[in-house]
Protein backbone atom coordinates (compact mmCIF):
# COMPACT_ATOMS: atom_id res chain seq x y z
CA UNK A 1 0.00 0.00 0.00
CA UNK A 2 3.08 2.54 0.88
CA UNK A 3 4.49 1.67 -2.13
CA UNK A 4 1.46 2.61 -4.55
CA UNK A 5 1.23 5.51 -2.74
CA UNK A 6 5.07 6.60 -3.07
CA UNK A 7 4.64 5.53 -6.49
CA UNK A 8 1.81 8.09 -7.47
CA UNK A 9 3.43 10.57 -5.92
CA UNK A 10 6.25 10.29 -7.66
CA UNK A 11 4.77 10.42 -10.97
CA UNK A 12 2.81 13.56 -9.82
CA UNK A 13 5.54 15.22 -8.99
CA UNK A 14 7.66 14.02 -11.90
CA UNK A 15 4.53 15.35 -14.39
CA UNK A 16 4.85 18.33 -12.83
CA UNK A 17 8.66 18.88 -13.06
CA UNK A 18 8.27 17.91 -16.63
CA UNK A 19 5.86 20.92 -17.42
CA UNK A 20 8.02 23.24 -15.68
CA UNK A 21 11.17 22.13 -16.89
CA UNK A 22 9.82 21.58 -21.25
CA UNK A 23 10.46 24.92 -22.20
CA UNK A 24 14.19 24.79 -20.53
CA UNK A 25 15.10 21.09 -22.32
CA UNK A 26 13.39 22.44 -25.77
CA UNK A 27 16.47 24.75 -25.87
CA UNK A 28 19.00 21.71 -25.34
CA UNK A 29 20.39 23.24 -22.41
CA UNK A 30 21.20 20.83 -19.17
CA UNK A 31 18.89 20.94 -16.56
CA UNK A 32 20.82 20.91 -13.87
CA UNK A 33 21.98 24.55 -13.54
CA UNK A 34 18.51 25.18 -12.99
CA UNK A 35 17.89 23.30 -10.10
CA UNK A 36 18.97 24.50 -6.27
CA UNK A 37 18.60 22.57 -3.02
CA UNK A 38 16.13 23.55 -0.33
CA UNK A 39 16.73 22.64 2.65
CA UNK A 40 12.64 22.46 3.45
CA UNK A 41 11.35 21.55 -0.26
CA UNK A 42 13.97 19.58 -1.55
CA UNK A 43 15.22 20.78 -5.37
CA UNK A 44 13.42 23.79 -6.92
CA UNK A 45 13.79 25.73 -9.96
CA UNK A 46 16.10 28.45 -9.33
CA UNK A 47 15.39 31.91 -10.45
CA UNK A 48 16.64 33.33 -14.07
CA UNK A 49 16.18 36.86 -13.61
CA UNK A 50 19.38 39.03 -14.38
CA UNK A 51 18.39 40.93 -11.75
CA UNK A 52 16.93 39.46 -8.33
CA UNK A 53 13.18 41.20 -6.57
CA UNK A 54 13.39 41.85 -2.97
CA UNK A 55 10.43 40.78 -1.10
CA UNK A 56 8.73 44.11 0.45
CA UNK A 57 5.41 45.02 1.33
CA UNK A 58 5.31 48.20 0.16
CA UNK A 59 1.90 49.95 -0.28
CA UNK A 60 0.97 52.15 -3.68
CA UNK A 61 -1.68 52.77 -6.31
CA UNK A 62 -2.04 52.19 -9.79
CA UNK A 63 -2.93 54.80 -11.73
CA UNK A 64 -4.42 54.97 -15.49
CA UNK A 65 -7.15 57.06 -17.21
CA UNK A 66 -7.87 58.92 -14.28
CA UNK A 67 -8.64 55.99 -11.98
CA UNK A 68 -6.20 55.11 -8.77
CA UNK A 69 -6.26 51.63 -7.36
CA UNK A 70 -4.78 50.77 -3.87
CA UNK A 71 -2.38 48.06 -4.40
CA UNK A 72 0.57 46.80 -2.24
CA UNK A 73 4.46 45.48 -3.79
CA UNK A 74 5.13 42.66 -3.01
CA UNK A 75 8.32 41.86 -4.62
CA UNK A 76 10.66 44.40 -6.67
CA UNK A 77 13.66 44.27 -8.96
CA UNK A 78 15.79 47.26 -11.23
CA UNK A 79 13.17 45.60 -14.22
CA UNK A 80 9.86 45.29 -12.59
CA UNK A 81 8.03 43.71 -9.74
CA UNK A 82 4.73 41.57 -8.34
CA UNK A 83 2.26 43.79 -7.37
CA UNK A 84 -0.86 42.32 -5.40
CA UNK A 85 -4.11 44.30 -6.71
CA UNK A 86 -7.91 43.64 -6.66
CA UNK A 87 -9.46 43.02 -9.65
CA UNK A 88 -6.35 42.61 -11.73
CA UNK A 89 -8.38 41.30 -14.58
CA UNK A 90 -9.29 44.82 -15.13
CA UNK A 91 -6.24 46.82 -14.98
CA UNK A 92 -5.03 48.00 -18.70
CA UNK A 93 -1.48 47.15 -20.51
CA UNK A 94 0.32 49.99 -19.71
CA UNK A 95 -0.05 51.94 -15.88
CA UNK A 96 1.65 54.13 -13.88
CA UNK A 97 2.88 52.50 -10.51
CA UNK A 98 3.32 55.22 -7.33
CA UNK A 99 4.92 54.55 -4.29
CA UNK A 100 3.41 55.43 -1.09
CA UNK A 101 3.97 58.11 0.56
CA UNK A 102 7.01 59.18 -1.49
CA UNK A 103 4.77 59.20 -4.64
CA UNK A 104 7.82 58.15 -7.11
CA UNK A 105 6.19 56.63 -10.09
CA UNK A 106 7.11 54.29 -12.84
CA UNK A 107 5.50 53.39 -15.82
CA UNK A 108 4.76 49.85 -15.99
CA UNK A 109 3.58 47.09 -18.81
CA UNK A 110 1.62 44.52 -17.70
CA UNK A 111 3.34 41.11 -18.09
CA UNK A 112 1.26 38.57 -16.15
CA UNK A 113 -1.65 37.97 -13.95
CA UNK A 114 -2.60 35.25 -11.75
CA UNK A 115 -5.93 36.13 -9.94
CA UNK A 116 -4.75 39.00 -7.27
CA UNK A 117 -1.18 39.55 -8.01
CA UNK A 118 0.15 40.73 -11.22
CA UNK A 119 3.72 41.07 -12.42
CA UNK A 120 4.84 44.15 -14.64
CA UNK A 121 8.21 44.96 -16.39
CA UNK A 122 9.67 49.02 -15.79
CA UNK A 123 9.87 50.83 -18.84
CA UNK A 124 11.72 54.16 -17.42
Amino acid sequence: MVRSSLIATCLTFGALIGEWLEPIAETGRPIAPYLRRDSQRGFKLSDQRKHPRTDVDDPARLSFDGIHVTCVIRNISAEGAAIEVENAAYLPERFKLVTLPDQAAKNCRLIWIKTDRVGVAFED
